[in-house]
């Protein structure tokens, strides 16, 4: 499966080896910025300017819920994961805030606020730290049960916004996209590795 989220609130799922697509029904009011595959890969979770989150079961094709993170000062989601480890908590998060979140979505706490922007966040591959980039970066341990802890600010040297990244498969790198390079940290003490321009 393939899944892409619209800017008119809709979610298209599209099955590769069939060669057909559905849309989901009970749209998002508003463009879906992200989305994420449970770890089973029957359920998916989108986050949207709506200031939702949903969480879809792609097997019988319903919405199972759908939730302000944050009812008492809601924000537009611009980015969620979910994590392969502990797959009953997810993470997502705006231009103001992180939250982490049960999957029944009633318990949720923000972590991490900036006076800055979030654009993207990613769990390592081995289930260990949540990156975080925007304009500012942060790698976070994510080994407990409860909220992240002590988070590892990532700084180069010279200002650049981060615009998306991703962990390499064994989670010992974070790689960061700027507007002026790739940034290469090392999680294991939030060193910069290198940059390629």
């Amino acid at each position: 499966l393939l899944a892409a989220g619209l800017n008119d609130g809709t979610v298209r799922i599209f099955e590769l080896e069939e060669g057909r697509h559905y849309n989901l029904t009970n749209n998002h009011l508003a463009a879906v910025t992200d989305l994420v595959f449970s770890p089973d890969g029957n359920q998916i979770l989108t986050g949207s300017e709506d200031c939702t989150v949903s969480q879809w079961d792609l097997v019988d094709r319903y919405r199972i819920q759908n939730v302000t993170p944050n009812k008492v000062d809601p924000f537009r989601i611009s980015a969620i994961d979910w994590s392969s480890h502990t797959p009953s908590r997810f993470f997502c998060g705006n231009f103001e805030g992180i939250i982490v979140s049960d999957q029944s979505m009633e318990n949720q706490d923000i972590f991490l606020t900036s006076d800055g922007i979030f654009y993207d966040l990613e769990i390592s591959p081995d289930g260990k730290f949540l990156g975080i980039t925007g304009t500012s970066s942060w790698i976070l341990p994510i080994l407990s049960s409860e909220q992240p802890e002590d988070p590892q600010p990532l700084d180069s040297g010279q200002p650049s916004e981060g615009r998306a990244l991703a962990f390499t498969p064994d989670g010992a790198v974070l790689i960061i996209a700027t507007r002026q390079d790739l940034q290469f940290w090392s999680t294991a003490d939030a060193a910069l590795i290198g940059s390629v321009p």
